[in-house]
């Protein structure tokens, strides 16, 4: 018994020591998701535009002990819109923690909706889209 309260303890210990976070940065087109990844670790780490859009696939930056995943924005174009959607559905399940990235100036915020109540993402913690 006692060997194997051992084992299944250094089990624990190994797997939490090689534990690595994935976290998911998403949200619509131009809301600021690669400035965010920039500003968090004070360097470049994710190409910026104000005038185009510069992610295109999921950017995965090691950071660390975890993971950076810098994804396309949502909303830029029906087809993208739909590509992107699908990816996130995808990705979400890879994740441990999702930043969903939104203007604080913009109230606009079906897309988000969308993909939160129709494409079957785990249910947050936090509901911040919520009544």
């Amino acid at each position: 018994m006692e060997s194997k309260i051992k084992d299944f303890v250094n089990l624990k210990l190994s797997e939490s020591i090689k534990y690595k976070p994935k976290i998911g940065v998403f949200g619509k087109t131009g809301a600021g998701k690669s400035s965010l990844c920039n500003a968090i670790f004070g360097k470049k780490i994710s190409e910026v535009s104000d005038i185009k859009a510069c992610t295109r696939t999921l950017n995965e930056i090691p950071v660390g002990n975890m993971t950076l995943v810098d994804a396309p924005g949502i909303g830029e174009t029906i087809e993208r819109h739909i590509e992107y959607r699908n990816l996130y559905k995808e990705f979400a399940q890879q994740c441990n923690l999702i930043l969903w990235v939104m203007k604080a100036d913009d109230r606009a915020y079906a897309e988000a909706q969308d993909i939160y109540e129709n494409e079957e993402i785990e249910e947050p913690l936090i509901d911040v889209l919520g009544e």
